[in-house]
C-alpha cells in the first residue's frame, strides 16, 4: 500500500509527463505533416494522388 501524500506525489508525475508526451505528440503530427508535404511537392504529386496513397 503506498501513502497517500507519496501516492499524490506519483499521481502529479504522472500527469506531468502526460502532458509532455501529449505536447510531443503533437509536434511530431506537425512534423511529419510538413514532411509528407514537402514529399508531396518534390514528386510533384496532387491531392487525389496522395488520397489513393
Amino acid at each position: 500500500m503506498i501513502p497517500v501524500a507519496e501516492r499524490n506525489s506519483w499521481q502529479d508525475y504522472f500527469t506531468a509527463e502526460q502532458q509532455k508526451i501529449s505536447q510531443l505528440d503533437q509536434q511530431l503530427q506537425v512534423a511529419e505533416d510538413q514532411l509528407n508535404h514537402a514529399v508531396n511537392q518534390l514528386f510533384g504529386l496532387t491531392q487525389p494522388e496522395v488520397d489513393r496513397l
